[in-house]
């Protein structure tokens, strides 16, 4: 095997960190300033990512009711229909 076939640790450890930030919807330009920041920074920085996950949160609740209040409507309007005839 050659050189860069050797399994690295720290490149792993790396990567799930990367992963852990990407699926708490961080973009990819801010990654590396998170993993490098103190702790106080990163801490600050995970808080107001929740909160902007809370209100993206509340948005999609919003919509899947409205979708939802929107399918319950045409229910009715074709189980009128399907008695008409």
């Amino acid at each position: 095997a050659g050189k860069g076939d050797e399994f690295n640790p720290g490149l792993v450890e790396q990567l799930k960190e990367i992963l852990y930030y990407k699926g708490l919807d961080f973009p990819l330009k801010e990654i590396p300033a998170l993993i490098s920041s103190n702790m106080l920074n990163s801490s600050s920085r995970l808080l107001e990512q929740r909160k902007s996950l809370i209100e993206k949160k509340k948005h999609i609740e919003q919509l899947l009711s409205s979708l939802d209040n929107e399918l319950s409507g045409i229910k009715k309007i074709n189980k009128k229909i399907s008695y008409s005839y």
